[in-house]
């Protein structure tokens, strides 16, 4: 089986630029990317990324605002304030070279798991598993394992059975089986037909029901009225400090839809002189499991003090700050 997958692998591989190279701080960056984004999707992020911070060093010394202007509008935002963290430890406590040892990777922040495998293996080639969704779901058909995935068990047991059929090359050998699984046994109409290693695969006839999953949880839906609030030439904006978005900016809102009369009284309400209250459009934007229901208006008031934690912020400056697509069609009708 390995050898089939490997050699698939070595003919049908996508050409990605992380794959080029052994460089522990590239392969980490990419697979940090990754984390729930696809490939095509972190591709341009993940060059701009290199380029502007080629070094862990780079990365370390980089204001944090920069690295969230970069990553913005590929989501997650938590995991690049924890790699801008690992970063400056891994100057500090590491002189400069990332660890190889998968466990000491996995105390550093946002490393978890599989991504401490994957750099340990494809870097430095420990044998070590790096399991995600991908490696998950075909281990699960490969091994007709009908037990829930999202267990602590299940995980185990799969990466026990991993640890005993890991080959030397176990980098090339993880690569392969994640590739397997985001090209051909996908989660929906795995190509069975295509695949290397059909002839092992003891969930052949059940393989539409695996991974066994838990329920999805619901979606949580919030309105909101977002303002695009004028003094002159300059904008109502205020940097992030809940955990949602962390760090990034965004306009005044409030959770709450409102129509045009209850957008222009809102905006009296707050000690402003409302001259002009104008309807923009309905947007929406979806998390994991949160969505958020927009209703924009763009609103030109006379005063220009701040409120809360909002600032008025040069209209020429705001598409220099890292906002969340979230606010994207706003962004747009600035």
């Amino acid at each position: 089986m390995q050898a089939q997958l490997l050699q698939w692998y070595d003919e049908n591989k996508r050409n990605l630029p992380w794959r080029a190279t052994k460089n522990p701080y590239y392969i980490w960056v990419s697979e940090i990317m990754a984390q729930q984004t696809q490939i095509n999707t972190l591709l341009p992020y993940y060059l701009e990324f290199i380029e502007a911070f080629p070094t862990i060093e780079a990365l370390a010394l980089a204001p944090i605002d920069q690295v969230l202007k970069i990553c913005a509008g590929i989501g997650y935002y938590n995991r690049f304030h924890n790699m801008k963290k690992t970063a400056e430890i891994i100057i500090k406590d590491y002189f400069g070279q990332m660890p190889q040892d998968p466990q000491i990777l996995q105390k550093l922040p946002g490393i978890g798991e599989y991504a401490a495998g994957a750099i340990a293996s494809i870097a430095y080639n420990k044998k070590t598993p790096a399991m995600d969704g991908n490696v998950f779901r075909v281990m699960a058909r490969l091994e007709r394992n009908e037990n829930d995935i999202s267990k602590a068990a299940t995980k185990k047991a799969i990466k026990k059975h991993l640890e005993t059929i890991m080959p030397d090359c176990a980098g090339t050998f993880n690569q392969a089986l994640m590739e397997l699984g985001a090209l051909i046994c996908k989660p929906k109409n795995p190509l069975c037909h295509q695949c290397p290693v059909f002839d092992f695969c003891k969930g052949q006839d059940i393989r539409h029901q695996l991974p066994v999953k838990p329920s999805k949880k619901s979606v949580k839906e919030i309105d909101k009225t977002v303002f695009l609030l004028y003094h002159e030439d300059r904008i109502l904006m205020r940097k992030r400090d809940e955990k949602l978005l962390h760090g990034l900016w965004e306009f005044y809102h409030i959770d709450k839809g409102m129509n045009e009369k209850e957008a222009a009284g809102h905006i009296q309400k707050l000690g402003y002189t409302c001259t002009q209250c104008m309807y923009l459009e309905k947007t929406s934007h979806l998390f994991t499991h949160l969505k958020w229901n927009m209703i924009g208006y763009t609103c030109q008031v006379e005063e220009s003090f701040p409120i809360a934690d909002y600032i008025f912020v040069p209209t020429e400056t705001v598409r220099q700050l890292a906002i969340p697509s979230a606010f994207n069609s706003f962004v747009n009708r600035l």
